[in-house]
């Protein structure tokens, strides 16, 4: 992976910008490599190329679709555990597996410690304190927790049995077409048109992309500052200087997107051994910044246990006979979820 590969990307991100809810890599499966290419300066068969040598290399290791918690009346939480080293860090990993309502996880690597950030559901007071107690047992360090919920987007759409059909075809495989999954579901392809592109603008679902962390030569850093209003500031500061890296989206790391935090932060791509330490200084000459504060991302797991249950509860419950109607019209044009699927 070299620095034109990083910008690739980042561009797969909604305006270049990362969204990183519950462990997972949200992008947008709508942006083509087209669109891409026109924003590092390639062309679309480039593109194309680029992101099938990262799936052959296996960097890049495909995609999921994620329901949004709010559908089931549950709400997204996170906590942070601290692990003694990497061999306790993968024992908590493996025990996560146990626990209900664990939707995934990633190790931090700190400057001094290594932390396992956990996603986990929870629909009542109760579960949200059974959970976070089983958590916590799995460190049992005090510089563990407290649980916090993560922000999302909040979803306004209306789900119609339809709806929660589509969710499952696109979950049961992301990569397909929209034609693919119209002949699939027996539906038109505008219909499944129309209802894909209101799952995903109201928020009902997220495009997870997943990536191999032990690939990719990054530093996630949060860039401390002297005072909030300094924060555009800064930013474009930060976009001038230093080309080659991701901002986190306001409310991008599951932190309220207002008021502006006094902090901005992104993942950095590093070229060579050292180079962190040169960021961080090229970071902390910067006017208005106070600290600098750098993770490596490591280890992590998915766990769709629980969402899975609760769709398969919805289907039960929809209606068993839906209309059908032949596929009408050609596929839509070629789309970043199918390129990641099959880029040839």
């Amino acid at each position: 992976m070299d620095a034109t590969d990083f910008a690739i990307l980042r561009y797969m991100f909604p305006n270049g910008e990362g969204r990183f809810w519950g462990s997972h890599s949200i992008v947008d499966p709508r942006i083509t490599p087209r669109e891409i290419g026109e924003r590092v300066g390639l062309s679309e068969v480039a593109v194309r190329g680029r992101i099938g040598k990262l799936r052959a290399g296996g960097l890049l290791l495909g995609s999921s679709v994620w329901p949004n918690p709010r559908l089931f009346g549950a709400t997204q939480r996170v906590v942070d555990l601290t692990a003694r080293d990497t061999e306790h860090a993968e024992r908590m990993l493996r025990s996560l597996e146990q626990i209900r309502g664990v939707l995934s996880a990633r190790v931090m690597i700190d400057e001094d410690a290594r932390r396992l950030r956990v996603s986990f559901v929870s629909d009542t007071p109760e579960r949200t304190s059974r959970r976070t107690r089983e958590l916590l047992r799995l460190s049992d360090l005090p510089t563990s927790g407290p649980v916090a919920t993560e922000w999302i987007p909040t979803c306004n759409w209306p789900m119609r049995p339809i709806d929660w059909r589509i969710l499952v075809e696109l979950r049961r495989s992301p990569g397909l077409s929209l034609s693919d999954h119209a002949r699939h579901l027996g539906l038109t392809l505008k219909t499944v048109s129309q209802r894909f592109h209101g799952l995903l603008d109201h928020h009902a679902i997220f495009w997870a992309l997943h990536v191999d962390n032990a690939q990719l030569p990054v530093a996630a850093c949060i860039v401390d500052l002297e005072h909030p209003s300094v924060r555009e500031t800064v930013r474009r500061e930060v976009e001038s200087r230093i080309v080659d890296w991701l901002p986190a989206a306001p409310g991008g790391l599951g932190e309220p997107p207002h008021p502006p935090a006094p902090w901005i932060a992104g993942m950095f791509w590093l070229p060579a051994a050292g180079a962190s330490e040169t960021l961080t200084r090229t970071l902390l000459r910067i006017p208005g910044v106070r600290s600098v504060r750098r993770r490596f991302p490591s280890l992590a797991i998915s766990n769709p246990t629980w969402f899975d249950e609760q769709l398969g509860a919805q289907l039960w419950e929809s209606p068993s006979k839906m209309r059908t109607e032949p596929v009408d019209g050609p596929a839509p044009s070629s789309s970043l979820g199918r390129t990641l699927a099959n880029p040839s």
